[in-house]
């Protein structure tokens, strides 16, 4: 447009009451019971001693030894416990006023809830695509891993229109802006590219989730660092590049949609030539895959070559307006 070695020691007593007394004690394994310890008396070697009676001690009851938590149960464990902020939360209007650190944590707590609440969902998801239009709260959401609880959230129901745009103007808000940056990497790195597409594919008559899929893509390829060249190659096996071409098709009456489109066909095959030959071949024109300029030029135009903002959207669907 990107060993350390660690040494196990053998806890000492003060740190395995230290460990128990601050809730670790799950994770380590049960102490067992003490051994049984018998005493013997020693014989008089003068005097016979007689036999005395002895009342048998009661069997030691048996302890079910707690679980120790470990690989796939303690996965589990962690997985049940949610974030306090869910309870906090009572209507999806609360989601408006959550700060980034708040609705990442409520997302991901409704994500491994089992009666979850799409319409939550999909309000936590507005509410990050909303904090990603200010640069300091986008870098904020980021380093939270804001675009894999997205991705996991569209993974959850494909088919619900809403959660999808929803989820896909999050993406396109999260990736935006200029210059090389790792947002675009973190959202590849989450499998934002095959969920895109999906969202794509999943809503063919919808013009907003076809438009804002194209803006998705355009931004998550968008930049001239290394990365970026990977981040193309898997936007293309993931079949983004079909999926520009059906939404120029299926839309081609529409004003603005040839325009975005073969913006998004350039983003995506900048600098890779056998990317270009590939969308040739599935039914680009060699037109809309001119290079403009640089993506990271100062020359280009947002509009015409760069990242899209959400508000772009809302200009396309003016025009359009009958």
């Amino acid at each position: 447009m990107g060993a350390e070695q660690s040494v196990e020691t053998e806890p000492t007593p003060a740190e395995t009451s230290a460990n128990k007394s601050i809730g670790l004690g799950r994770f380590l394994s049960p102490p067992q019971p003490p051994s049984t310890i018998v005493v013997q008396d020693e014989a008089d070697p003068e005097l016979e001693p007689e036999p005395k009676q002895v009342t048998p001690e009661p069997e030691p009851k048996q302890v079910t030894p707690e679980p120790s938590f470990t690989g796939a149960a303690a996965q589990e464990e962690v997985l049940s416990e949610e974030p306090e902020a869910i309870g906090t939360i009572l209507s999806t209007d609360d989601v408006e006023t959550l700060t980034p650190s708040e609705v990442v944590d409520t997302l991901n707590g409704l994500l491994v809830k089992t009666d979850v609440d799409l319409d939550l969902v999909t309000a936590c998801l507005f509410r990050i695509r909303v904090l990603c239009r200010n640069e300091e709260e986008r870098t904020t959401c980021d380093e939270l891993c804001a675009a894999a609880a997205v991705v996991n959230a569209m993974k959850m129901s494909p088919n619900l229109a809403s959660l999808q745009l929803a989820g896909l103007a999050a993406l396109v808000n999260l990736s935006g802006g200029d210059g090389d940056n790792p947002r675009r990497r973190n959202v590849n790195m989450a499998g934002g590219f095959p969920v895109i597409v999906a969202a794509m594919l999943a809503q063919p008559e919808s013009v907003e989730t076809q438009h804002m899929g194209c803006m998705a893509l355009g931004n998550v390829c968008y930049g001239d660092d290394p990365p970026s060249l990977v981040r193309r190659r898997v936007a293309m096996q993931s079949g983004g590049i079909e999926a520009v071409l059906f939404a120029m098709d299926k839309f081609a009456a529409l004003k603005g949609s040839q325009e975005l489109g073969s913006v998004t066909l350039q983003l995506m095959v900048h600098r890779m030539p056998e990317l270009r030959e590939h969308a040739i071949a599935a039914g680009a024109k060699a037109e809309w895959l001119k290079e403009p300029g640089s993506p990271s030029s100062s020359n280009s135009s947002s509009r015409s070559f760069g990242t899209f903002g959400t508000s772009r959207k809302n200009d396309y669907l003016r025009a359009n307006k009958k």
